[in-house]
């Protein structure tokens, strides 16, 4: 997994489709790009134009684009909006049980790890949280079929991009 990545475990079909954004996405449609254009600068996405690369482009099956409300940490609703990949199209052609389980530690490993840190640190108070991490499932590295899965189809007709 370190060399080539985390394998795709989706059939390969060798068509081209491709789909329009949900409405949440089409009306934030600036604010999509402006993302992916950072995460294309930070090495996350492969950003390309798709007009002169149909032959090369066979098997990839593009996913609708959505955009969810994000909370601030206080509950509060941010201006800012998550874009997510609709993939019930994509999941349907596969099955779940070809993917590993996306473990989560268990309350009773938790009371134990907060009992080994009283043991070690006698007087200290154990405090432990749950962080976000920006963008932690895209640095992942995933093998280059992966790729098929889950591109998106921007139409950047009228937008301005900020320099």
């Amino acid at each position: 997994m370190v060399e080539c990545g985390v394998p795709a475990r989706q059939p390969h079909l060798p068509v081209r489709w491709t789909t329009k954004p949900h409405a949440s996405a089409a009306e934030h449609l600036q604010e999509a790009l402006e993302k992916a254009w950072k995460d294309t600068h930070h090495g996350r996405i492969l950003l390309c134009l798709t007009t002169k690369m149909e032959e090369e482009l066979i098997g990839v099956q593009s996913t609708p684009l959505a955009r969810v409300q994000k909370q601030n940490p206080d509950r509060t609703i941010s201006a800012e909006g998550r874009f997510v990949h609709d993939q019930r199209v994509v999941n349907a052609l596969g099955s779940k049980f070809d993917h590993p389980p996306a473990l989560q530690p268990r309350h009773r490993q938790v009371g134990r790890l907060i009992l080994w840190w009283q043991v070690r640190l006698p007087g200290v108070r154990v405090l432990l949280a749950k962080r976000d991490v920006e963008s932690a499932y895209k640095i992942i590295g995933s093998e280059w079929r992966m790729s098929e899965c889950s591109p998106q189809n921007y139409q950047p007709r009228n937008l301005a991009w900020k320099e």
